[in-house]
Order: C-alpha cells, then structure tokens, then sequence
C-alpha cells in the first residue's frame, strides 16, 4: 500500500517545530516522524522500524496527513 503525500515546504517547517519541541506530545513527535520520514522517501517498512509502530499504524497516519494536513496529527480521533 503506497500513500502519496505532498509535504509543502510550510508543513515541514511545522513538522521539524513539532519534531524538536520539548513541549510536544510524544505521540505527536512520532506521527511527525512518520510524515517526515514518508516525504523524504522511506519505505513503510524502514519507517515502521525506526519509529517502533506497526505498518497499519504507519499506513493510518499517512492517510490522516493526506486527508488533514498536520492539523489532523495533532488530535486524537473520537471513539
């Protein structure tokens, strides 16, 4: 399963911001990582391994990047 994300270069300011702020959330830090790594052309296997998730869990994120922007890594989906 390949996700085509386009990461502009305003996402991936935002995306280093998140990235290296003590202040974010771990789990935003690693979904960031997953957008980072997905736009400078990791396989889904590498990045799964480097962040310690799942494919799915890389796979699910890289949709919710694709359909939301960053705004969509940085909140929870209600249950």
């Amino acid at each position: 399963m390949k996700t085509d994300i386009t990461v502009t270069a305003d996402d991936r300011a935002r995306l280093d911001r998140l990235v290296t702020d003590r202040n974010t959330p771990a789990k935003v830090v690693w979904r960031a990582q997953i957008i980072l790594a997905t736009a400078d052309g990791e396989s889904v296997k590498a990045i799964a391994r480097s962040t310690g998730k799942s494919k799915p869990c890389v796979w699910r994120w890289q949709k919710r990047f694709a359909e939301e922007g960053v705004e969509g890594l940085l909140r929870d989906k209600t249950r």
